[in-house]
């Protein structure tokens, strides 16, 4: 964090901006790798905490859209989501921002050109939450141990595409904590959507 800091800092003042960015780029890729570690460990010991309440994700969804928007315009990437009013539904706020935030992130790192979409829609009494991209894809074979830990799809194009194998593991764990459903539908070569239900709040 301290390091972030300074590196926000001094993107403002030097004239070496790219190099800046590489640091701080790294910064967050090491951030990110810490917490992932220490959410295992929190899993595992049975001590991540959960404060399930009347939650508005459309909020929630637009804060991650924005939030990431700049990394998708590194890699020329557009995100589409056309807001509608959505039923609030019961889930961990903090919790959920994570979940939105690890899908969307994870769109935009295995989608080369192209889009990605959030689309939402109600069913059953449950909100869905579909992230939908024009990415890699993945095979039917990966799909079966996608959401194991550490498991990582391995191919050339995914070869110089940093990260752990945890965040699929972990975003699995949260959503069921909350009592919601995670699901993939993939194509190689065609793109990606990963689908997130929750219960919508009954009066």
């Amino acid at each position: 964090t301290a390091m972030k800091w300074q590196l926000e800092a001094m993107e403002e003042d030097t004239k070496n901006q790219k190099g800046v960015s590489t640091l701080k780029a790294s910064a967050d890729q090491l951030g990110r790798l810490v917490e992932d570690i220490l959410d295992v460990s929190r899993i595992e010991q049975g001590r991540m905490k959960f404060e399930i309440q009347n939650t508005d994700a459309l909020k929630l969804i637009a804060e991650a859209i924005k939030n990431l928007e700049p990394l998708a315009k590194e890699k020329n990437l557009t995100i589409n989501h056309n807001p509608q009013t959505l039923p609030h539904i019961s889930a961990d706020p903090t919790r959920l921002t994570q979940v939105l935030t690890n899908l969307i992130g994870n769109a935009i790192k295995y989608t080369l050109n192209g889009s990605i979409t959030i689309e939402t829609s109600t069913e059953a009494k449950k909100l869905i939450i579909r992230v939908r991209d024009t990415g890699i894809g993945i095979s039917a074979e990966d799909q079966k141990k996608l959401f194991q830990k550490f498991e990582r799809i391995k191919s050339e194009e995914t070869r110089k595409i940093n990260g752990t194998g945890l965040g699929l593991w972990i975003t699995k764990y949260i959503v069921e904590q909350m009592h919601g459903s995670i699901t993939v539908e993939s194509i190689r070569n065609v793109g990606s959507s990963f689908i997130v239900s929750f219960p919508i709040v009954t009066e």
